[in-house]
């Protein structure tokens, strides 16, 4: 696939030791792993030294006007010895990509630069030139310069997760199929707070501010998206297109044959998420900040919190190990393993292991886990030793915010059959441990959002677990309850219209949840819930 430059996505680098370079007088060409370089008389021959002043194997060329601008003599004032004397931007596509390195005079260098990579840089000069390195030489040859942009650093994905004392922030997202429209609602709101704090560059993006994105189900579909850095308002455009398409009714399985298969074809999910998402891993550097999945495991009944956390034991696999490394995981699978909803959707399956007997293990949604609001796991997967992320438990320190996707009270409908009534139960545990999470991140946290659980326990708001709040806890929801959105949203909606907004697979509600969202965005969400300390430095 041949790309553009992307500037939103690049940093700045800088060389990390000297070259020798040579000046030829006629044309020549160098053959290279990623295609011909055609150098110009007058151009130069460069070979990159190792730290320790040793020539490497790595030969290539560099036109002279081009070298000019990008070299200067090295301080030592040894013979042939030159440095790098400007910064430039680099990125990781995060799949196999196409360029062609074309320079400011419009001389193409290179036609047709391409690399098989999914780690490969993609580099632009100061000159404007364009390029590409593999990795290992890039990491070799370069070292990341501390950069801010309009007013703030932005952080690799490996300092989002680096648990190195400085405040973390965690945005989880529910479950809920078609209903996470309003979930967006609730994000481009906290994009636009955010932006304007962080002064209201178009080049912000929710994975500058969040450490960690964590999603369920269709949450994880919003995350995964996030966490590339793309806009929500880009967000809302697939979304909206994947929920018409994914959930289309066929005759073939309704009726008794619901009872054999799935009510729904995964095939336009699949497409969707390959699209989008190609041929990433979970380890991906196209993935700019922390990302977690949730999905269940069927085959063991085990939660799966699968994460592009590098410190996690199970992230790379060591010489001995029967797993194969999480970040190998391609990201389209983990991402439809948590949305394969039971009933709906088919399970998906993930090669887990080089063990010939079992070697993939069978995943379904994880809402069907204790947790559908992945806000709790979250917390866990980077304050519990045994993830690998150690952040601090403290409310100057770490802020978690979860954005629903409308809720209903706990129970149970009435059912004059056993079956349909057990159903029912099964069904009501969802919203039971999400009452239950919400519960107890209330009871660990300050929270101005905090609401009303019950009779008992009121909102909390005079109950911790510890003599103190161990984080800062912001919630944002909708409650499909007629008297709830007539008195908080000014919606005059009848039960049974109440009553089909709950279900998870009505595209013909996209407008209205859509509608939902943005207005209890706009009463619930306050600039002032978002802590300074917090701010983006």
């Amino acid at each position: 696939m041949k790309i553009q430059f992307d500037d939103l996505r690049a940093r700045s680098y800088q060389k990390r030791v000297e070259v020798l370079a040579f000046r030829s007088e006629d044309s020549f060409r160098f053959q290279k792993p990623w295609g011909e370089q055609q150098i110009r008389g007058k151009g130069w021959i460069i070979v990159p030294l190792t730290d320790a002043g040793e020539a490497t194997k790595d030969i290539y060329g560099c036109d002279d006007e081009v070298f000019a601008d990008t070299y200067e003599p090295s301080p030592s004032l040894r013979p042939n010895r030159y440095r790098k004397k400007e910064k430039i931007k680099a990125y990781q596509p995060g799949s196999p990509f196409e360029i062609d390195t074309i320079l400011p005079d419009g001389h193409v260098e290179v036609k047709g630069s391409r690399t098989d990579s999914y780690d490969a840089w993609i580099i632009k000069a100061r000159s404007g030139e364009i390029y590409l390195i593999e990795n290992d030489e890039f990491r070799r040859t370069y070292v990341e310069c501390m950069e801010r942009k309009d007013g703030y650093r932005v952080k690799t994905r490996d300092q989002h997760w680096d648990g190195d004392g400085t405040p973390k922030r965690i945005l989880a997202l529910d479950g809920g199929g078609i209903r996470g429209i309003l979930t967006i609602g609730y994000l481009e709101r906290i994009e636009e707070l955010l932006r304007k704090r962080h002064g209201d560059s178009p080049d912000f993006r929710l994975s500058h501010y969040f450490d960690l994105i964590a999603g369920t189900s269709t949450g994880a579909i919003i995350a995964a998206c996030l966490a590339k850095g793309m806009l929500v308002s880009e967000v809302r455009t697939l979304y909206e297109d994947l929920g018409s398409a994914v959930f289309r009714r066929s005759i073939f399985r309704e009726g008794p044959l619901r009872l054999l298969r799935a009510r729904y074809s995964a095939k336009w999910l699949k497409q969707f998420l390959k699209e989008s998402f190609q041929n990433n891993t979970l380890g991906s550097l196209s993935l700019q900040t922390g990302l977690l999945v949730v999905a269940k495991r069927l085959d063991t009944g085990s939660t799966w919190p699968m994460s592009n956390n590098p410190q996690n034991r199970y992230f790379t696999a060591r010489p001995g190990d029967t797993f194969f490394s999480n970040e190998d995981y391609p990201l389209r699978t983990v991402v439809r393993a948590s949305t394969a909803a039971p009933s709906f959707f088919a399970p998906e399956y993930i090669e887990i292991s080089k063990e010939g007997e079992n070697p993939h293990g069978e995943f379904v949604d994880g809402g069907v886990s204790p947790h559908n609001n992945p806000s709790l796991l979250a917390l866990q997967l980077v304050t519990m030793k045994g993830f690998g992320a150690d952040w601090p438990l403290d409310p100057d320190k770490l802020l978690l915010v979860s954005a629903g996707t409308g809720s209903a009270k706990p129970g149970v409908s009435k059912s004059l059959f056993a079956g349909k009534h057990a159903i029912n139960s099964l069904l009501s545990l969802t919203d039971d441990c999400a009452e239950s999470v919400e519960t107890i991140l209330q009871w660990l946290s300050s929270s101005p959002t905090a609401r009303h659980i019950d009779a008992a326990m009121e909102d909390l708001s005079c109950d911790l677990l510890a003599e103190r709040p161990l984080l800062q806890y912001l919630r944002y929801n909708v409650e499909f309850e007629t008297g709830w959105l007539k008195k908080n949203l000014g919606q005059h909606l009848t039960k049974k219209q109440v009553k089909k907004l709950k279900d998870m697979d009505r595209p013909e509600n996209i407008s209205l949840l859509s509608e939902l969202g943005e207005k209890a965005a706009e009463l619930q969400i306050k600039d002032e819930h978002f802590p300074s300390a917090f701010d983006l430095t």
